[in-house]
């Protein structure tokens, strides 16, 4: 929308070479402001969704994580949480062994809730819950997400 909008304002302002009537220019000149302020408020939105995720990524990626680390985040930061759930600690996105009793720790219905179980392994079990996995010996294993 925005794109076909700035397209069109693009059109405007080469016709302007043309067209001398003042109306035309003022027109142009209005839709030129209003495109400017949408894609604005739009890089806006996107520049606080981006920092946003940067934090998310490095308090949830910690090894002495806590159950209000993983809880505590909603609005904007759910989708993105909800992605980190799917890869942190499975055999793509292994955690490190230290981390095992971190998340050893939570009780079963709380891992639910995030699509995981506590039993370690690759895949999922017999409900559908993806499984833990933690690198052996550290081998593969990333600090950050």
């Amino acid at each position: 929308m925005c794109g076909i909008l700035s397209l069109i304002v693009a059109v405007m302002g080469c016709a302007a070479m043309k067209i001398k009537s003042k109306i035309y220019i003022v027109c142009y000149g209005c839709s030129l402001g209003s495109v400017w302020l949408i894609v604005f408020i739009v890089g806006v939105v996107i520049s606080f969704a981006a920092r946003s995720t940067a934090f998310l990524g490095s308090t949830v990626c910690k090894v002495n994580a806590t159950a209000t680390d993983y809880a505590s985040y909603g609005g904007i930061d759910q989708p993105f949480n909800n992605v980190i759930n799917n890869f942190m600690c499975t055999f793509n996105c292994p955690c490190r062994t230290e981390a095992a009793q971190v998340y050893l720790g939570f009780n079963e219905t709380y891992l639910n809730f995030f699509n995981r179980t506590k039993e370690v392994g690759t895949g999922q079990n017999a409900a559908g819950y993806t499984k833990l996995y933690f690198s052996p010996n550290n081998e593969r294993v990333y600090d950050t997400f």
